[in-house]
């Protein structure tokens, strides 16, 4: 069965130690979703009380999440579970690829260096029209710019490649919105 969870939050370092006794209830520490362990980096939601047996302050936690890309990665399998449920990754829904398509579109960045390469590749093995849908691929708003991008070439081309120039989790992320994946299904 489940258990109360003590633990401790907090930054120890040369110069100071500041930490926060917290407890996690069983029917609260039930609901967490992943395994932690010392020194991952967590956010938290509570409050604070006074633990009179001990005279001390300590949080009575109610959520705990892994911070930063743990965080991205909830949010993901979140989006997952939503644009399942909207049908978005059915298998009915997929079409073949045309054998030989003469217009292709790219949605990338104009400035990126993805776009010679696919220029490259394809002019050394088949000749097609390439139909640059230009986008950013990273920052602030580039989900909602990737999806505008597709809709632009969606109806001029018989195919659509989506691409960047390899990198992290993070520098990914704008390609796993549901924004974008709505976008790709729509095509």
């Amino acid at each position: 069965g489940w258990v109360h969870c003590y633990f401790s939050l907090g930054e120890k370092s040369r110069d100071h130690s500041a930490v926060l006794s917290c407890v996690m209830w069983r029917n609260d520490a039930k609901r967490v979703e992943c395994e932690f362990r010392d020194g991952m980096d967590v956010v938290v939601y509570g409050s604070i009380g006074h633990y009179a047996p001990q005279g001390r302050y300590q949080l009575y936690v109610r959520e705990v999440r892994p911070a930063g890309r743990g965080e991205k990665h909830l949010m993901v399998e979140k989006w997952k579970v939503q644009l399942t449920s909207e049908g978005c990754f059915d298998p009915q829904k997929k079409r073949p690829l045309p054998a030989y398509p003469l217009r292709v579109g790219v949605v990338t960045s104009e400035t990126g260096a993805v776009l010679q390469d696919i220029r490259n590749v394809v002019s050394r093995r088949y000749p097609l029209e390439l139909v640059v849908s230009p986008t950013a691929v990273q920052g602030e708003g580039a989900h909602l710019e990737i999806a505008r991008a597709l809709q632009r070439v969606e109806r001029d081309v018989d195919v659509i490649i989506l691409a960047r120039g390899g990198g992290s989790f993070e520098d990914l992320f704008p390609f796993n919105y549901p924004e974008v994946v709505r976008a790709i299904v729509s095509c």
